[in-house]
């Protein structure tokens, strides 16, 4: 049984592959907003610009807000010595091509992350066998946190009971 969060959920995809490719049973793949490289062609396209347009008309209205807030954090902070880190994971992330898998699946996704980060559709191409999908509304950042994370809980131990029993002998 694997799980991933984020970018994380990318990693334990290749790993269930690699495994499965070595002759070993993957029984789940528990994945939370799981960052996969971003599809190309217009569908993307279409759902990249609607989401901008969306977003757009929230994000004006929090403009000021957010670049006083930002202005001071950044008094306050000293430059952080490792730069670049983001980029450096986008790059990674982006050159990964995720190939479709079939596994029993549970998918996790944040109101964030499906507004915002990658289509539904899309996640869906890839997850051929989903156990569970699960759309928990909030933030990408908070869904590790209270009162999230008890949601989350109660969905990943829901799947590795199923996993479990499903490997028990009859």
């Amino acid at each position: 049984m694997l799980g991933g969060f984020c970018l994380g959920a990318p990693v334990a995809v290749e790993m269930a592959s690699q495994l499965r490719a070595a002759g070993e049973e993957v029984a789940m793949l528990i994945l939370l907003d799981p960052r996969f490289r971003r599809p190309r062609g217009l569908r993307y396209g279409l759902w990249a610009a609607r989401r901008g347009v969306l977003l757009a008309r929230g994000r004006a209205r929090e403009k000021q807000l957010v670049r006083a807030v930002g202005r001071r954090i950044a008094r306050k902070l000293r430059p952080s010595p490792v730069t670049g880190v983001p980029a450096a994971l986008n790059r990674i992330r982006e050159g990964y091509e995720v190939r479709p898998f079939s596994l029993p699946t549970t998918v996790i996704l944040s109101g964030e992350f499906e507004q915002t980060v990658l289509p539904t559709w899309y996640v869906r191409s890839i997850v051929k066998r989903s156990r569970s999908w699960t759309r928990l509304t909030g933030l990408h950042s908070r869904l590790l946190l209270p009162p999230m994370v008890d949601k989350v809980a109660s969905e990943i131990r829901a799947a590795l009971d199923e996993a479990v029993a499903s490997q028990a002998p009859a």
